[in-house]
């Protein structure tokens, strides 16, 4: 075996290895995604044909205030109605800059979303993630959630008015990392990464709650 054949069989070594490694994975997420649906139909959830349409109807509260991605992907989308209005659970991805040599890297989202009724445009964000806004809205006669989030929007008195205790207590209780985003088209839970096996279990009964707080908080 010559010098030159010795010196690339690490690196051939190396591809095998990753083309292995690529198929298992991709292997992985294929089952994922099917044993998603099952729970989630299980659940008495409908999967989106569409999950990209579905994904671009509620793009407005996905993202923090005035910042919007133009290359996400679609993933998977499942619909149901909870008290006459439209919900969805999504997962979806997409491409960060920030990578080796100017490469991006793939962030995996989730979220709970409920359509109607109108709400402040604010956005509820925890602290330890996320740095201070420019102009927070305190909370201050609640010092569990205002330990937890940065609270930022338009109009400062319409926002307290609507983050009522109960609304803030079921916020607290997700906390970090959860983020609360809401507007006229509705409200949105989200977060980084997949949705695990526990947490399909409860993700029917996250968002009857989320549609029942912030539906008394619209009454506010």
């Amino acid at each position: 075996m010559d010098q030159l054949t010795i010196a690339l069989l690490p690196l051939a070594v190396a591809i095998l290895l990753m083309g292995l490694w690529m198929v298992s994975y991709e292997r992985r997420q294929r089952r994922r995604t099917a044993d998603l649906a099952q729970a989630m139909q299980r659940q008495g959830f409908q999967p989106v044909p569409d999950a990209v349409q579905t994904l671009r109807r509620v793009q407005p509260l996905l993202h923090p205030l005035d910042y919007l991605s133009e290359n996400e992907k679609g993933g998977s989308a499942f619909s149901w109605n909870v008290g006459g209005r439209d919900a969805f659970f999504l997962e979806w991805s997409y491409d960060s800059p920030g990578g080796l040599h100017g490469s991006s890297f793939q962030v995996d989202q989730r979220a709970y979303v409920t359509l109607g009724p109108g709400a402040p445009y604010l956005r509820a964000l925890p602290k330890v993630i996320f740095g201070k806004p420019a102009s927070p809205i305190g909370i201050d006669e609640d010092g569990a959630f205002s330990r937890t989030f940065w609270v930022e929007g338009t109009d400062r008195e319409a926002i307290r008015r609507y983050l009522g205790p109960e609304l803030r207590e079921f916020l607290v209780v997700r906390g970090n990392p959860w983020r609360f985003h809401a507007g006229p088209e509705g409200v949105a839970l989200v977060c980084r990464g997949r949705a695990s096996s526990a947490e399909t279990s409860r993700i029917r009964a996250t968002l009857e709650r989320l549609a029942t707080v912030t539906e008394a908080a619209a009454r506010r």
